[in-house]
């Protein structure tokens, strides 16, 4: 469930990256945190075509996965850059990014993740204890 805090926060990001975008409002031309930047990396390149609720979840493995996850980095950078863990990062920084997935990534980096903690799974097939819910390709699921 998405809590009010990231909805807020989701609302105040959109309204300040609508104000200070180009005539082209799906691209994204303002300076982001460096986490929220390579939030919206991972999102874009892993889970884009499944939609928001994929991206959303894909964040917020990737925040889970640095605050509490016992065998990962305890950073975004970290994580993402772990060997073995994201394959996308190679397709880093090489394009704009979408506004809608800057922004959600920004909510993310604010409000912190929107899946329970246990939640640092994420692929095509099913890992860890069990299945906390598939979206589109995607399987989310608990250590």
């Amino acid at each position: 469930m998405i809590r009010s805090t990231f909805i807020k926060a989701f609302v105040v990001v959109m309204i300040i990256l609508s104000v200070i975008t180009t005539n082209k409002p799906r691209i994204a031309f303002c300076d982001v945190t460096e986490d929220a930047r390579l939030l919206a990396e991972v999102m874009y390149y892993e889970n884009y075509s499944n939609g928001t609720k994929a991206m959303i979840y894909t964040g917020s493995v990737v925040i889970n996965r640095a605050k509490y996850c016992s065998w990962c980095p305890n950073t975004i950078k970290g994580v993402l850059y772990q060997k073995g863990q994201y394959s996308t990062t190679n397709k880093f920084y090489k394009k704009k990014l979408p506004i809608d997935v800057v922004a959600i990534a920004s909510a993310l980096a604010i409000g912190g993740s929107q899946i329970p903690h246990k939640v640092i799974y994420q692929s095509m097939f099913m890992q860890g204890s069990g299945l906390y819910e598939k979206v589109g390709t995607d399987y989310f699921c608990f250590e």
